[in-house]
């Protein structure tokens, strides 16, 4: 009897399995790096260029030490892209930046991560809206009752 070949649906040519890893192993690693320990997150303006917490750094100071922008230079300042949100009714986010990578909030319950040399979506997350009960009284942000 022939040898018998066995098919198997994990079997990809080569030039579409490199292609593959060349695209998505960027996006593995991005998301394996999106854990801040404890520490950076305390010593955040040890890195001016990232944006760790909601306002900057635990103290709250809201302000960058970046020297690149200045009172001189300011007005020839140009975006370099634009990210169009779902939701244009009414925007309120900080994001965070880690690394290169913009993570913003969108209405109602979005999270998506923008590189930020392009602005070109990495990825997004919708948590379920299952829980959510009633608006606040004085805000249109959802609660949970969890």
């Amino acid at each position: 009897m022939s040898a018998v070949r066995s098919a198997s649906l994990l079997q990809i040519p080569a030039g579409l399995l490199r292609a593959t890893i060349v695209v998505l192993l960027p996006l593995i690693v991005q998301t394996a790096s999106g854990q801040v320990p404890y520490d950076r997150i305390r010593r955040a303006e040890s890195e001016p260029g990232n944006w760790l917490t909601y306002s900057g750094n635990y103290q709250s100071h809201r302000h960058s030490l970046l020297t690149q922008i200045n009172a001189t230079n300011v007005v020839r300042l140009k975006p370099a892209w634009v990210y169009q949100i779902r939701d244009v009714e009414k925007v309120e986010t900080s994001p965070i930046v880690l690394d290169g990578v913009l993570y913003i909030t969108e209405k109602p319950n979005v999270v998506t991560a923008l590189d930020g040399r392009t602005g070109r979506p990495l990825w997004s997350y919708r948590r379920s809206q299952r829980h959510f009960l009633c608006p606040l009284p004085f805000s249109d942000v959802p609660y949970s009752r969890r």
